[in-house]
């Protein structure tokens, strides 16, 4: 039985719009891929010169490449989900091969492992706050004040969306902050690593959190 896949309007809508390219801009984009730094943003990069909604359309072949790697599917099984939800009578070789293509399994199969956690992180922000301290007579003006943070922290647990809050003082703020710049070092370093042992390292820092397809 064929998967019906759930696409997001705005994802199928790209991927119409890359029927419509010919064998030559298909050709021209395939090269592109081929020569990309292996990164989201090297993805999109390669589509700026034949797609004009670039990001969007870099965003629905990935989706549609990391919904195939984290579901163990086959390509000529994952492509019949993908006609059948498009309600195509067949795929043109051109999107087949762009599809397929080496640098888009590698990337989402990078996304998948990033996101294989109990929670990812979307974003965050940190809110400050100064509160008052009152002496014993509260009609009298506040002698002192404290100044503390609040880390909200917007992460994907399983499909949906969770907000953490974090009390945070001034030297809590310092230790996370040394912290995230020791993580940054370790990254320089293990890049290095990855390097010189003669692999690509794949950037997935212009990842857009959530999958295109399900």
């Amino acid at each position: 039985m064929v998967t019906r896949l759930q696409i997001p309007d705005e994802h199928r809508d790209a991927l119409r719009s890359l029927l419509e390219l010919s064998a030559s801009d298909f050709e021209s984009l395939i090269r592109s891929l081929e020569s990309a730094s292996p990164s989201v943003e090297g993805v999109v990069n390669a589509f700026e010169s034949t797609v004009e909604d670039a990001s969007t359309a870099a965003a629905a072949v990935l989706a549609f490449s990391t919904w195939r790697t984290s579901h163990d599917r086959s390509f000529d099984d994952a492509l019949g989900s993908l006609r059948s939800s498009l309600e195509l009578e067949s795929v043109p070789e051109g999107l087949s091969r762009l599809l397929n293509a080496r640098p888009l399994t590698i990337i989402a199969k990078a996304i998948d492992l990033g996101v294989s956690h109990e929670r990812v992180f979307q974003s965050a922000r940190v809110m400050s706050d100064m509160r008052p301290i009152f002496g014993e007579n509260v009609e009298e003006p506040p002698i002192a004040a404290v100044v503390t943070h609040e880390l909200l922290l917007n992460v994907y647990g399983g499909a949906s969306g969770e907000e953490l809050y974090v009390s945070l003082d001034s030297s809590d703020v310092k230790a996370l902050r040394a912290q995230l710049d020791r993580a940054l070092e370790k990254q320089t370093q293990l890049e290095m690593l990855i390097v010189k042992s003669g692999m690509a390292v794949v950037d997935l820092g212009a990842q857009q959190s959530g999958d295109g397809a399900r």
